[in-house]
């Protein structure tokens, strides 16, 4: 259940970068816009991106999580191609919400290595001793 939940929380946290990144960051009309235009032609694409990383994050382990998060500096990576010509406003906002996206992968990778280790490591019924007090 802890897999649905980070997969369901990092497709929020790609469609809202995706919509700032389209260029719906300026008022509200156009976060509604873009981001239903996000979610209507990059849903499903999306989806199964997010899923094949998080596969790919559970079968390496711990080696997958920093490259994966890495995609989250390619904003920063076409603001440093183009020489940070153009709308301030608008570098500002893709490149923090490419390093949001990271923050947010880092943080459920973190969450959800936690929560296995937790559950392999925790006790069942049938391994534990009675106390009989003594």
């Amino acid at each position: 259940m802890r897999s649905f939940g980070r997969i369901i929380m990092m497709l929020a946290v790609s469609i809202v970068a995706l919509t700032v990144c389209g260029g719906g960051y300026r008022n509200w009309n156009e976060v509604g816009f873009v981001g239903s235009l996000v979610v209507m032609f990059w849903g499903l694409p999306l989806l199964g991106f997010i899923t094949l990383c998080h596969f790919l994050d559970k079968r390496f382990g711990g080696y997958a999580r920093y490259p994966i998060a890495l995609i989250g500096l390619f904003p920063l990576a076409l603001v440093t191609y183009f020489k940070g010509q153009g709308d301030q406003r608008y570098i500002n906002a893709i490149v923090l919400a490419g390093l949001g996206w990271s923050a947010a992968w880092l943080a459920t990778s973190l969450i959800v290595d936690r929560a296995t280790r937790a559950e392999v490591t925790a006790p069942t019924e049938a391994s534990r001793e009675p106390n009989d007090g003594t």
